[in-house]
């Protein structure tokens, strides 16, 4: 319940955002994976481990170098532009899907 501004925003606060930024766009996304779950599954926070499982599916978020998905950790501007440029490809993929059965 604290906004803190200043503070760097954590994965698992970016997964979440983004991920109600597709919700209320209605984008349905694809499954491209399994979601199996990171090792360190159990610190993702209640609020983000939705968000967290479809964006894997989705293929908009991976786990770190080491495997692990690192929730509390910050994001860093790379990781935010590498998940914007993978949810924007999905969203024009899907957009782009109804285009083409006439659902614009």
């Amino acid at each position: 319940n604290l906004f803190a501004p200043d503070r760097p925003i954590t994965r698992e606060e970016l997964t979440a955002i983004l991920k109600r930024r597709a919700d209320s766009a209605s984008a349905a996304l694809p499954v491209i994976r399994e979601y199996t779950g990171f090792p360190d599954e159990a610190k993702i926070a209640d609020y983000a481990k939705d968000a967290v499982e479809a964006f894997f599916e989705a293929g908009v978020i991976n786990g770190k170098d080491n495997g692990l998905f690192d929730p509390t950790g910050p994001a860093t501007r790379a990781e935010f532009a590498a998940m914007l440029r993978r949810l924007n490809t999905v969203d024009v993929f899907l957009a782009w899907e109804d285009y083409l059965r006439g659902e614009e």
